[in-house]
């Protein structure tokens, strides 16, 4: 549920969509309270890489929560309203990286694994949170190893993350934003598609951005990063 949300971040026309299917919210709402239970039981008992992997699917469920509030497609600037979560998920993500990095071989080689990490949702917050100060340290962590989590690259997302906050932020004005507020809705992106080359380690990655003027049409950016 949580990568399928994620993927289908893009907004087709930039307007808001209906809420959703309240089974949605209901389904979420009741996968929250049995994994505070789960939690609670499991108490001090737990292991390191049970914590760990409790982080991360708090880390999940508070991206699918900010997708389900904001509605699909959504607006871009929906996403300001949720500061406070996408800062959370900093101390979150940095917990797991300091205690899986201690001392182990992936410190030096990166972490590889079949199960979807920490990738996923440091991307959404380094695209989809315009705060200055967070979005750079999600960006920060996302490239602070290399991470292969099933489907999900850090090396392809970092760059895709990196192109839009340039895109976004103005080529020549990298460190002039102080808040979200400061990125007109004008500017920024909603990513559509990616398509990718992994052997030659190149994405094309499809955008959407608001034109301006008084029609308020989309604009489609096509944007070949190598990584």
């Amino acid at each position: 549920m949580v990568v399928a949300c994620l993927s289908r971040q893009g907004s087709g026309d930039g307007s808001v969509g209906p809420p959703q299917d309240s089974t949605d919210e209901h389904l979420l709402r009741q996968w929250s309270v049995a994994f505070d239970a789960l939690v609670e039981r499991a108490g001090p008992s737990r292991s390191p890489q049970d914590l760990q992997r409790a982080i991360i699917l708090e880390m999940q469920y508070k991206c699918v929560k900010i997708l389900l509030s904001v509605g699909l497609p959504p607006t871009e600037t929906a996403f300001d309203d949720f500061e406070a979560l996408f800062e959370s998920f900093i101390s979150l993500a940095t917990s797991v990286i300091h205690a899986s990095s201690s001392g182990e071989i992936s410190e030096r080689t990166g972490h590889f694994s079949f199960e979807t990490g920490l990738v996923p949702s440091l991307y959404f917050t380094a695209t989809r949170c315009r705060d200055p100060w967070v979005r750079r340290q999600a960006f920060s962590l996302l490239s602070s190893r290399p991470r292969q989590e099933c489907v999900w690259n850090s090396e392809m997302m970092f760059k895709i993350a990196e192109r839009i906050i340039l895109v976004e932020e103005g080529r020549d004005d990298i460190g002039q934003v102080t808040r979200s507020e400061v990125i007109l809705v004008t500017s920024r992106l909603s990513v559509l598609n990616a398509t990718i080359d992994a052997e030659k380690r190149k994405v094309l990655v499809e955008c959407l951005q608001w034109k301006c003027g008084p029609d308020e049409e989309m604009r489609l950016l096509n944007e070949r990063i190598e990584y």
